[in-house]
């Protein structure tokens, strides 16, 4: 398992690393890490890292951002084709 410590937005930003194995023996540990604000565990499988797990309140944040940027692209080249 491996650690990183970063800051970001005045929280603590906790990222982990485990084995598919590894995660599957502390299920139940990773659900409560993974509650705390700023958490990331990710859940290596034959060493590349297809998922991660994080707080649900972090995961909305991240998808409204994202959606509101594309909504943004978007309404950008509609705006730009009606002025051609």
């Amino acid at each position: 398992m491996t650690i990183e410590s970063c800051v970001r937005y005045n929280v603590h930003c906790m990222k982990k690393t485990y084995s598919a194995t590894e995660a599957r023996k502390n299920f139940f540990k990773l659900l409560e890490l993974a509650g705390k604000p700023g958490a990331t565990i990710i859940i290596t499988l034959a060493g590349r890292p297809p998922v991660a797990i994080m707080p649900l309140e972090d995961f909305l944040t991240l998808r409204e951002r994202t959606l509101t940027i594309g909504h943004k692209r978007s309404l950008y080249k509609r705006m730009r084709r009606k002025k051609s």
